[in-house]
């Protein structure tokens, strides 16, 4: 799986809208209690369980993605950070190199590349980040 931050970022928000907005209809007369998106990241995991009817898995989703978004840490984050994940690492390394080298394509059939070997040489050039136990990697 290859994805930007951007993504990421988009299912942060629609989470949390949805239980800002999840929140709100349980208090529709109080305006004191209402929430907007912004709300909902700032607010406590143990808060948001009690105080909507969201499942706990989107709650679960939208804190997971909030942790992983501050592990990677990047300025980068709202202009689109390209991560690959660890099953499209080597395909990723082999399309890249292939696209921004002549003389790959150039190689006659019978030299073979290792390119699992290649790619895991160049995994010391990208950092890692961990989401649902999935290492996704990314140039920042």
């Amino acid at each position: 799986m290859i994805t930007d931050s951007r993504e990421f970022q988009k299912r942060i928000e629609d989470l949390a809208s949805d239980i800002a907005d999840n929140h709100n209809e349980l208090y529709p007369t109080k305006e004191d209690l209402h929430i907007d998106m912004d709300d909902v990241i700032e607010h406590n995991y143990n808060y948001l369980l009690n105080s909507t009817h969201d499942t706990k898995e989107e709650i679960d989703e939208l804190f997971q993605l909030l942790e992983f978004k501050d592990s990677v840490g990047s300025r980068e984050w709202d202009h689109g950070l390209v991560f690959i994940g660890d099953d499209s690492f080597v395909d990723y390394i082999k399309q890249q190199l292939i696209d921004c080298n002549d003389v790959l394509d150039n190689i006659p059939d019978y030299v073979v590349i290792d390119w699992e070997a290649t790619a895991e040489n160049m995994q010391h050039d990208y950092s890692c980040a961990e989401l649902n136990d999935k290492s996704y990697y990314y140039i920042d």
